[in-house]
C-alpha cells in the first residue's frame, strides 16, 4: 500500500484511503471508544483546573495574584537563560520550580492539556491509523450551533 511515506499525498489519494479505510474498519469502533475515554479525561482535567482556578481567585485572591505574577517572572527568567545561556537557571538541587510547580497545579495555574503524565516509544503507523480514523469519522460529525464548538458523533 501506499501510505508510507506519511508525509506524502499517494497518487491515487481517493482510491487509496477508501481502500485503507475498508481494511481496519473493524478497528475503527474500540479506538472510537479509546479516543472518546481519553478525550473526556482532558476534559475532566481542565474543569478541575478551571474550578481549581475560580476558587482560588475567589477565596484567596491576593495569593493567587502573587503566585501568577511570580510564574510569570520564573518563566520570563528561563526564557532569557535560553536566549542567553550565560543567565543563571535554578540548580538541580534548588526546589524551586517543583514547588512552584506543586502550587501552580493547587491554584489551577497550570495547563493539564500539555503535561506529559507518561512517556512511550513512538508507534509505527499510528499516525496513519489516526488520519484513517479521521477519515471515517469526521464526515459523521455535525457541529451545533447552538454550543458553538460542541460537536456530536452520530455513529
Amino acid at each position: 500500500m501506499s501510505l508510507f511515506p506519511e508525509y506524502k499525498v499517494p497518487a491515487s489519494a481517493s482510491k487509496v484511503y477508501t481502500t485503507a479505510v475498508k481494511k481496519v474498519e473493524n478497528l475503527m469502533l474500540p479506538l472510537l471508544k479509546f479516543i472518546r475515554k481519553i478525550g473526556q479525561g482532558q476534559l475532566i482535567r481542565r474543569q478541575i483546573a478551571n474550578l481549581l482556578q475560580f476558587g482560588c481567585q475567589l477565596d484567596a485572591h491576593l495569593l493567587y495574584q502573587a503566585l501568577d505574577t511570580f510564574n510569570r517572572g520564573l518563566v520570563n527568567d528561563i526564557r532569557i537563560h535560553y536566549a542567553n545561556p550565560e543567565k543563571p537557571y535554578p540548580d538541580s538541587n534548588n526546589p524551586l520550580l517543583f514547588e512552584t510547580t506543586v502550587l501552580l497545579e493547587a491554584c489551577g495555574l497550570d495547563d493539564p492539556l500539555q503535561k506529559i503524565y507518561v512517556t512511550s516509544q513512538p508507534l509505527e503507523g499510528l499516525p496513519v491509523l489516526l488520519f484513517l480514523f479521521l477519515l471515517a469519522y469526521l464526515p459523521k460529525v455535525m457541529c451545533t450551533p447552538l454550543l458553538c464548538l460542541s460537536f456530536s458523533f452520530f455513529v
